[in-house]
């Protein structure tokens, strides 16, 4: 397994290059630590950045995808002027100031204005890696109907 890199003394993309080794290490090798990896999952704010990108990638390279995401309150996009961020601005864990912080640990150089693996929403295609998606779409209908639904 590549060497554990400390953000942000090691800048983008090295924790998603990590995330992505780290994910095909455990792939071959779970059967043998006795872990189903049917069963692991990862995802919150930053990470859930990474668990994207590496559904991703697995996705595109052809290698074990995994089965679930669990995406809570991921970074998903770097466009800090949206509406959204308005609307929020103090919003708790998370506002605009905790997020501008967060994107400035990232790089010396700010972040590259095409970079998708930071920029998630922006991605062309994000089909292929949500098996449940229809499901979770059906679902919408319940709020739709006047359901409180999270």
């Amino acid at each position: 397994m590549p060497a554990r890199a400390l953000v942000p003394e090691h800048l983008f993309p090295t924790a998603h290059d990590d995330a992505w080794a780290a994910w095909n290490w455990l792939s071959s090798r779970v059967h043998k630590l006795g872990g189903d990896l049917r069963r692991v999952v990862v995802g919150e704010d930053a990470s859930a950045n990474l668990a994207m990108d590496v559904a991703l990638l697995a996705r595109d390279e052809r290698g074990h995808r995994p089965v679930y995401q669990v995406l809570i309150h991921p970074i998903a996009d770097t466009d800090l002027s949206t509406a959204f961020y308005g609307e929020t601005l103090w919003a708790r864990p998370i506002g605009m100031p905790a997020m501008r912080w967060r994107l400035r640990q990232l790089t010396v150089d700010g972040i590259p204005e095409h970079e998708l693996r930071l920029q998630l929403v922006r991605c062309p295609d994000l089909a292929g890696i949500d098996p449940l998606r229809l499901e979770g779409e059906a679902l919408a209908a319940l709020h739709q109907a006047g359901i409180p639904v999270n």
